[in-house]
């Protein structure tokens, strides 16, 4: 995890009450473990959003069309009876 630094932060009551509830159920030993947790949370998924805008834009071009629910169902199963077809 490398050097750890202390530093004073300020949160809102519902932040403050969400942590000690986390705390006071078990799940973490203390405050500074909640606050360690979160930061390492967002920091990963923000990673991961990254990666899934790169791979959107190596997916190649954007397909035109209507992209309600039943349009992706249709594609889907269009894909998926074609991917059974070739096996």
């Amino acid at each position: 995890m490398g050097e750890m630094r202390r530093i004073e932060i300020e949160i809102d009551a519902a932040m403050l009450a969400a942590a000690d509830d986390a705390v006071e159920t078990g799940r973490f030993a203390d405050r500074d473990a909640v606050i360690r947790h979160a930061l390492t949370f967002w920091n990963n998924e923000v990673g991961r959003v990254r990666q899934l805008i790169d791979e959107g834009f190596a997916s190649g071009d954007p397909i035109e069309g209507n992209f309600d629910a039943d349009d992706i169902k249709r594609r889907g199963r269009a894909r998926l009876a074609e991917q059974l077809h070739r096996a």
